[in-house]
């Protein structure tokens, strides 16, 4: 019976060891000459556990059972057996696993790199922070106000199964402003709007989010008819150069929910020469959105779709974006716990949320503390930019932890995280060829920081807000052209460094990545 699981193992290792190759070989991650000892590995490994299994001629089994040593070969014969199948069955395991974890990552890239059709409308009924309503049947009646401005039909149709469902009463308000500060004020004892409607908030009260609270959502899933204004690329060979914007929406929960991009990021990356510069551009830049041809927010061009974040973008520093990654708050707590949480260094000392101190020094921050680094800006000296410089840290740890060999505990659950954290429109043929040539070559590579600067200024010419007097920074062009000269330099393989990054200086030679 030993003989046969014995054998009934060996074969079954053989088949997973043929199920692994040829899964790394279609996902084709690794450089040809670590796939060769991989399957010089699996080979001996098998002819190993072969050998364990072999059994001594008939002729001398004979002599075996003739001789007076007979009990002990018999034993000796039983050990063999059992360690060999012992041998096998944790080779088998731990192939399992390979398998596993290789399927998983190409099942990742491939749900990251589908370019999504849909996107999700969520809208909220939010009351004061401190009222005493919990839950719908509390405000049954009391009064509750929606506004008809923007997205009216997707407020409507939750309306309709408020009033129908819950029995509430509701009534309009002109506009915005006169819905909130109803809200604020007492007049209304809840509001119904829009996500997408609820961002633009901020610069009428900057604390809405804290100063009231979510008792109900409904999510509507539209088709997305957001165009790009450029093709794509597709090619999977690694470029010598590649622009990358990373996109920050200030949310939580599903990552196609629309939001405004209060993260925006252009990273620059050359790969012959192992240089990556970051070019952040505030939040609050004023710029002309692509496609509707008006003056906004750039923070707001995420509500309109990613695709007019990067053409707005594209305008606006006069170059050609390749690709574009969008993340929104889950996405960066999830990464940051699935690698064990990050480690930085952080100039200034600050208090971010009003709660998590952050001291000056080397510091290791969890997926929540990153989040609330990364948006802190009222108790930094230099305010939206400073916190630029925390998102640069954020990012700049994130990779260091990524690319270091740490990630072998951390695969399995950064796979995980990212397959509902991540949209990108990178090819999975490219992000598997950046992979292969970074295990091929094990490079170290340097990180850089820049970020654009602007005058503070208000403005009641905001597409998104008509009439309101928000809050904007006014793009020094300066600034601009000292940063694509910048992008230039590090498209052209000349290396810059922090000295002569006049927007921003980074004396922490810590960033610097390595293997």
């Amino acid at each position: 019976m030993l003989k046969i699981l014995s054998r009934v193992a060996l074969v079954i290792q053989a088949g997973l060891s043929v199920l692994l190759v040829k899964l790394i070989m279609n996902f084709n991650f690794l450089p040809l000459m670590y796939t060769a000892m991989l399957i010089g590995g699996l080979t001996i490994l098998w002819l190993f556990t072969l050998f364990l299994q072999r059994r001594p001629k008939k002729d001398a089994q004979t002599r075996y059972v003739r001789s007076k040593r007979n009990n002990k070969l018999k034993r000796k014969m039983l050990l063999r057996e059992k360690m060999s199948l012992i041998m096998v069955m944790l080779s088998c395991i731990v192939l399992v696993l390979g398998n596993y974890y290789v399927y998983l990552g190409n099942l990742t890239l491939n749900q990251l790199t589908n370019t999504n059709t849909t996107i999700v409308h969520t809208i909220n009924v939010r009351v004061m922070a401190d009222s005493d309503f919990q839950t719908l049947e509390d405000l049954q009646y009391e009064e509750v106000e929606f506004c008809t401005n923007n997205n009216a039909e997707y407020v409507a149709e939750y309306i309709n199964i408020l009033e129908s469902s819950n029995g509430l009463d509701t009534s309009i308000a002109g506009d915005f402003q006169t819905l909130v500060e109803n809200l604020y004020n007492g007049d209304s004892a809840a509001i119904v709007m829009d996500t997408m409607d609820e961002i633009y908030l901020s610069g009428l009260h900057e604390d809405y989010q804290d100063e009231t609270r979510v008792i109900a959502t409904y999510e509507i899933e539209v088709e997305n008819t957001s165009t790009t204004a450029n093709t794509t690329p597709s090619s999977t060979k690694v470029p010598d150069v590649m622009n990358i914007f990373v996109s920050g929406i200030d949310t939580y929960g599903s990552i196609t929910t629309v939001a405004r991009s209060d993260v925006n990021m252009i990273l620059t990356i050359n790969f012959d020469t192992h240089e990556i510069l970051m070019t952040g551009i505030p939040r609050d830049y004023y710029v002309t959105l692509h496609t509707k041809e008006a003056e906004d927010k750039l923070t707001h061009a995420g509500n309109y779709g990613i695709e007019e974040s990067v053409s707005t973008v594209e305008d606006l520093m006069g170059m050609e974006i390749d690709y574009y990654i969008r993340l929104n708050f889950s996405s960066l707590i999830d990464i940051v716990n699935a690698l064990g949480g990050i480690d930085l260094y952080n100039p200034t000392a600050f208090t971010a949320v009003g709660t998590y101190q952050m001291p000056v020094g080397n510091i290791h921050l969890d997926g929540k503390q990153a989040l609330f680094y990364s948006r802190e800006r009222h108790t930094l000296v230099n305010g939206d930019n400073d916190r630029i410089a925390n998102q640069q840290r954020i990012i700049s740890a994130i990779i260091d932890k990524a690319i270091s060999p740490t990630i072998i505990t951390s695969y399995s659950s950064l796979l995980q995280a990212s397959l509902s954290a991540i949209q990108t429109n990178i090819p999975t043929g490219l992000i598997t060829n950046i992979i292969k040539a970074q295990l091929a070559n094990n490079d170290a590579w340097n990180l850089q920081h820049q970020y654009l600067e602007g005058t503070e200024d208000r403005s009641t010419e905001c597409y998104s807000m008509p009439g309101y007097n928000l809050y904007v920074t006014i793009p020094d062009q300066d600034s601009i052209d000292q940063a694509n000269e910048n992008i230039e330099k590090v498209s052209n393989g000349i290396s810059v460094n922090f000295d002569n990054i006049s927007s921003y200086v980074e004396d922490n030679a810590a960033n610097s990545l390595s293997d």
